[in-house]
């Protein structure tokens, strides 16, 4: 598990700041009400096969990634507590692939570039009945990221990315 987690950070931060680009995207329960959910609990995190054995995926890596989702949920008025209290449970799924550029038509061997993609998912869950009730994916490609300060502002930039997407529009309810 703290391998899957360095390799989400080292995924995250491995990129040069000029293709930094995080794309975020999001799934809910249409119908639900949004506005009633003022506290979270954290589940354990799901690491893939894909990033287990990754060399930036440490424990370090969780704690920033919960450090924060933590502080994204804290500006929209959702705070941690205990299971017990908490209105939602909140799990990240962590997962690394390889993705294939080809930068010439004609596929020369050249011209092909193999780079690594980590994604983030955060599974909003409601506690009273555990129904997933929102989703948030994050993927970036992962940068070579030299400090401990670039990783953590390359994994705000994919949380609050995510987050961007929480909670859905009121018209979509």
């Amino acid at each position: 598990m703290s391998k899957l987690c360095s390799l989400l950070l080292a995924a995250f931060a491995l990129l040069p700041a000029a293709c930094s680009t995080v794309t975020a995207r999001a799934d809910y329960v249409p119908g639900t009400d949004y506005s009633g959910y003022r506290t979270f609990a954290w589940l354990e995190p799901h690491i893939l096969a894909s990033a287990e054995d990754h060399e930036l995926v440490t424990p370090m890596l969780i704690d920033r990634i919960e450090a924060e989702v933590e502080r994204g949920l804290g500006a929209l008025g959702i705070t941690r507590v205990e299971r017990e209290a908490a209105d939602l449970l909140v799990r990240k799924q962590l997962s690394v692939r390889e993705q294939l550029k080809v930068n010439d038509p004609y596929y020369s061997y050249d011209s092909m570039q193999v780079y690594e993609v980590g994604s983030l998912v955060i599974d909003l869950i409601d506690s009273t009945d555990e129904r997933l009730v929102w989703r948030g994916i994050g993927e970036a490609r992962i940068l070579d990221l030299k400090t401990p300060e670039e990783r953590m502002a390359r994994i705000q930039e994919v949380v609050d990315a995510i987050l961007a997407n929480f909670p859905p529009p009121a018209s979509a309810n």
